[in-house]
């Protein structure tokens, strides 16, 4: 009788232990939906943290197969959840290419503020009923405030499907005698001089005047036109034709043309 007790008793034991096996798979298995099986890995944004204003990528890998195990067709579309539009500007982001190991396109990605849609294209094998890669955006999603301010950055969590990843935004500290950073700039601080020309660029020929200089993202430029000879003291100001801005984009760099503007402001040269 005591044999056939802690038998029992030892069958209710391992009953109660696979339970709570069957339930940590359920929190860790893959999203199905739509009749498809969703694995999503590997979600990074960079750079992270990430500066209010400035440009971002967004980088996951995927792995997707149906569940009826049959074979995916062009024009097919799995559709992920996300809340990237809550942390992101520059959106949508269309026909973004999906590349297969061999390098061919297979499918696109579009993002938009609450859905990555990739669709399968017509390159793609008609006896796969799988398919898997990366996601990658470039430096094209522009980071929102996301309730960070100068010196009090803010995490937040962005989801695709049921993977997340932290991203924390920032905003800079005020740089003295600018209007950038989150407070107040000083006046009686004197940042720019009559040599700012000659440390950021240079002009060429006397008729107009061509200046190069070497921008970043996160930052804007001032440009300062000045006759070709530069004295000890100010350079004289002359009509200006022709201004060129040179640009240095990194590898895998986007530009947007949606996000750039050209500002001019007249300055009173011994007051700035």
């Amino acid at each position: 009788m005591k044999i056939i007790k802690r038998f029992f008793a030892l069958l209710v034991a391992l009953t109660f232990m696979l339970g709570l096996f069957s339930t940590n798979c359920n929190v860790y298995a893959d999203t199905q939906k739509d009749g498809y099986n969703i694995s999503i890995s590997n979600v990074s944004v960079s750079p992270n943290p990430v500066t209010v204003g400035a440009l971002a990528s967004l980088k996951f890998d995927f792995n997707i197969y149906t569940l009826a195990q049959n074979a995916m067709n062009v024009g097919d579309t799995v559709t992920l959840s996300t809340n990237i539009g809550t942390m992101f500007g520059n959106l949508p982001i269309t026909d973004l290419p999906l590349l297969a190991q061999n390098g061919e396109q297979i499918a696109t990605a579009t993002i938009t503020d609450t859905e990555i849609k990739l669709t399968v294209i017509s390159e793609f094998p008609t006896d796969k009923n799988f398919f898997s890669g990366s996601v990658n955006t470039g430096g094209r999603l522009k980071a929102l405030e996301n309730g960070a301010t100068a010196g009090n950055p803010s995490t937040k969590q962005l989801t695709i499907e049921d993977t997340s990843t932290n991203v924390t935004f920032k905003v800079p500290p005020t740089v003295p005698g600018t209007s950038t950073g989150g407070g107040t700039p000083d006046p009686n601080t004197r940042t720019i001089n009559n040599r700012l020309l000659e440390k950021q660029g240079w002009t060429s020929s006397y008729d107009t005047a061509h200046i190069k200089l070497i921008a970043n993202q996160i930052g804007s430029l001032r440009l300062f036109n000045t006759y070709n000879n530069i004295d000890s003291s100010f350079g004289t100001y002359v009509e200006q034709t022709n201004l060129m801005v040179v640009d240095k984009i990194p590898y895998d760099g986007v530009i947007d043309e949606n996000t750039i503007s050209l500002t001019a402001v007249r300055y009173n040269w011994m007051e700035v």
